[in-house]
């Protein structure tokens, strides 16, 4: 098995980083960037690095959404296609709806095609 080693690197590596990166969220705004960029951006409270858990709750929500798909993917892929093409198509009107919206007529109309071809694809 060659990819057995790799995998293995691959898992260290990850945790590795993950110990590296709570450590370094235990002081908050510890680089204190604010003093480089008081010029040219208006900063606001609220750092990234006090939001780090949620971001690490969606990244693992999503990761492991990744994994049941491709792992669905290989017994379902019919029924999977399906449900992909269905989340296009519903993304494509929505943003086409948007632009409408927006006034902004040409884009909306190209969503709106690019939404009706993804929907006559699926029948």
């Amino acid at each position: 098995m060659p990819n057995e080693p790799s995998l293995i690197h691959l898992i260290c590596l990850g945790f590795a980083l993950a110990v590296l990166g709570l450590n370094k969220f235990r002081i908050s705004d510890r680089l204190n960037i604010d003093r480089y960029t008081q010029g040219f951006l208006e900063n606001h409270k609220g750092l990234t690095e006090d939001y780090w858990p949620l971001y690490a709750v969606a990244g693992g929500i999503c990761v492991f959404i990744g994994w049941v798909w491709s792992l669905l993917l290989g017994s379902y892929a019919n029924e999977m296609m399906k449900v992909s093409v269905h989340i296009l198509t519903t993304y494509l009107a929505v943003v086409s709806v948007l632009c409408f919206w927006c006034r902004q007529f040409f884009w909306g109309g190209e969503f709106a095609v690019g939404a009706l071809l993804q929907f006559l694809y699926c029948r």
